[in-house]
């Protein structure tokens, strides 16, 4: 059976409409591709550094109870991932022409090093380094963990500068940052890097070396975007559905919301939305072929051809 009455699609009375959390400028966010968790070098100080268009998923990460997360510094108003998320993308607004406007630095300290470090130095460090990166009037905030005995510090900056809207030059991170942490590791009485000579003429790897590389090889699995979760449930709960009432009933008992438009008698369905974790994307931001016309065709098509059978 077709239809396209909107009534149909609408939830029971005991299953309201997700509402969303009304900021203006959820339209206009995007965060595409895949924050993952880093991979730590065994070498001391090492800076790991990620670019990327959106700031929640580094956040939520950076953020998570399990890793003993601790916020060591920042300069902005917010505590929890969302807070931020939402200062950091009015200043990123602002600027239209930078594509990637986030960036993750990591600083990982020798186990060495421990006894010597405490808040107060670790947040100076933290900041001598932003400083030499170029990020003077940018909103940042610096993230202690200490998940598995392993010191670091996950650094979230927006490249968007607060004074004039311009996004600060990235070129060239991989060895200015190696620089300046040459420099601060002197400075503060740190194990110093090995030349890349000395690396190479190293001792083999012990058995606890290979341990610790392999677990934190195992934490480094790509955390998913908002917007690639949402794609990934829907698309699963859609397959095998005989019509779209079927797929909506599955999407829901995924976790992620439906939210249909309709037409002003009410008597046909013009589009959904899809609600997650307190916001609302519309489907074709999430992934065109997930538009409601091209969901309908598609199931009804599968159904077609589950009816003709195989032929030759």
């Amino acid at each position: 059976m077709r239809t396209n009455h909107l009534a149909d699609f609408l939830p029971s009375s005991d299953s309201l409409p997700w509402q969303g959390d009304g900021f203006p400028w959820q339209g206009n966010f995007k965060n595409r591709g895949r924050i993952t968790a880093p991979i730590f070098s065994l070498m001391p100080m090492i800076p790991k550094v990620k670019t990327g268009t959106g700031f929640s998923g580094v956040l939520q990460y950076a953020l998570k109870e399990e890793k003993h997360a601790e916020i060591l510094d920042k300069n902005m108003l917010g505590t929890t991932p969302r807070e931020l998320d939402k200062e950091f993308r009015m200043v990123a607004d602002a600027n239209t022409r930078a594509e990637k406007k986030m960036k993750h630095f990591i600083l990982s300290f020798a186990d060495g090093d421990r006894p010597h470090l405490n808040r107060e130095k670790m947040k100076t460090i933290s900041r001598e380094f932003l400083h030499g990166m170029g990020y003077r009037t940018n909103q940042y905030v610096t993230v202690r963990h200490n998940d598995n005995g392993h010191e670091h510090l996950h650094m979230i900056v927006n490249r968007i500068s607060t004074k004039d809207g311009k996004a600060v030059k990235d070129g060239n991170e991989k060895y200015n940052g190696s620089r300046i942490a040459r420099k601060l590791e002197k400075k503060y009485g740190l194990t110093i890097t090995p030349s890349e000579k000395q690396e190479q003429e190293k001792k083999p790897e012990s058995k606890e070396e290979r341990e610790l590389k392999k677990r934190l090889a195992a934490e480094a699995k790509p955390t998913l975007t908002e917007k690639e979760t949402i794609r990934e449930l829907v698309r699963k709960s859609m397959k095998g559905c005989r019509n779209m009432l079927e797929a909506i009933k599955k999407i829901r008992a995924s976790g992620v919301d439906v939210i249909i438009n309709g037409s002003k008698d009410g008597k046909k369905v013009t589009g959904w939305k899809f609600g997650y974790q307190g916001r609302e994307y519309k489907a074709s931001t999430i992934d065109r072929g997930l538009s409601w016309g091209n969901a309908k065709k598609e199931i009804e098509g599968h159904k077609r051809n589950r009816n003709q059978g195989m032929s030759i």
